[in-house]
């Protein structure tokens, strides 16, 4: 099984998006959608429903709505930031507000990626393809709405 893409938002039509563009991408890569902060700590530590790794490997690529209620998204990923284990995890931010605040996050973070939402689909699909080519692939396209660290995973 390959490794899943891991999506943490609470958005059912984003996840839609992201299940379509990734059908299209790689169709032996699983999306899986988690739609709380805490449930998404599960399947980290491998928890709950999510304690069997066979079915529910750690994701080569995780998708954050970091406009998750009350903050949560970033405390997740300040908790992330703490857990060695999961270092070599690729972090993808998703906002629909990118402003100086979100920039700010992105750099102190350490998320690989930060994607301005809302697009319209043919530049979300060719976005999230930029963002897998590259995490995946090694190769780079930059594109509106995108904010990227450094290549050097």
């Amino acid at each position: 099984m390959n490794k899943p893409i891991l999506l943490i938002a609470n958005n059912t039509q984003l996840f839609r998006n992201f299940q379509k563009t990734f059908t299209a991408i790689d169709s032996q890569t699983p999306v899986i959608y988690v739609k709380e902060v805490a449930e998404a700590v599960d399947y980290f530590v491998g928890e709950g429903i999510y304690d069997n790794r066979n079915l529910y490997p750690l994701p080569k690529i995780v998708f954050l709505d970091l406009n998750l209620s009350e903050g949560l998204g970033l405390n997740f990923l300040e908790w992330l930031k703490e857990q060695a284990e999961f270092k070599d995890i690729a972090f993808v931010g998703i906002t629909e507000s990118l402003n100086h605040e979100y920039k700010q996050i992105f750099s102190n973070y350490g998320l690989d990626f930060l994607i301005d939402l809302p697009l319209r689909e043919k530049l979300f699909l060719k976005l999230i393809q930029s963002v897998y080519d590259n995490l995946t692939k090694k190769q780079f396209v930059i594109l509106p709405n995108l904010l990227c660290n450094s290549v050097s995973n």
